[in-house]
């Protein structure tokens, strides 16, 4: 799946396959429900490649980055963190994750309804610099792994090591898994991977 693709539910059988157009939810509360205590308990497996993912390369590339969130960014490569953006008037513009990759390179991932929104933010303040701002939502994919065993479920097909003192919250690491190169993401120490299918 890629672009701005996303299901909106998926019909075990012996439910419909169709759309339940009502402000009564009573039709669908049993398949939320399931699927809400499997990834409470377990985990959950999520496609998120509907989100908005932007790199920003470039020699310049930080003046930017760091200039625009309110939270303090990742100094080394493999570092995350996550911030809103205000806007020069102080309100908030958007929620970001953002990752450095390199010395010179970063990824920022947002809700798809604000891809253009950031673009226009980022490109706003770049005038004059070193740095290129690329869209990458329709190339790379994106797979989030939540719940309390996510970790026991990436060790599964990968060899890299996952555990807190190797791969501590908000750490972003180069993985093979699944015989594919990767990105993964760890937001919490609980759990919670996001593996990021792109070029390293």
């Amino acid at each position: 799946m890629r672009g701005h693709e996303r299901p909106a539910r998926f019909a075990r059988s012996g439910s419909a396959q169709r759309d339940h157009c009502s402000f009564r939810r009573k039709a669908l509360h049993p398949l939320i429900g399931k699927e809400v205590r499997g990834a409470s308990e377990s985990a959950g497996i999520s496609q998120i490649g509907a989100f908005a993912k932007i790199e920003a390369a470039g020699r310049d590339a930080m003046v930017p980055v760091d200039g625009l969130p309110t939270n303090r960014l990742p100094r080394r490569t493999g570092g995350a963190a996550l911030s809103p953006m205000p806007s020069r008037r102080g309100r908030i513009e958007l929620d970001t994750t953002i990752a450095k990759l390199g010395e010179n390179r970063y990824y920022l991932l947002c809700c798809a309804f604000f891809e253009r929104r950031m673009l226009n933010h980022l490109e706003h303040n770049v005038a004059g610099k070193d740095i290129e701002i690329t869209s990458r939502s329709e190339d790379w994919a994106a797979l989030a792994n939540n719940g309390p065993n996510s970790r026991e479920i990436l060790a599964s097909c990968t060899d890299s090591l996952l555990d807190n003192a190797r791969f501590p919250s908000l750490a972003t690491r180069q993985i093979l898994a699944a015989e594919t190169r990767l990105w993964a993401m760890l937001e919490t120490k609980a759990g919670s991977c996001t593996c990021i299918a792109m070029p390293l």
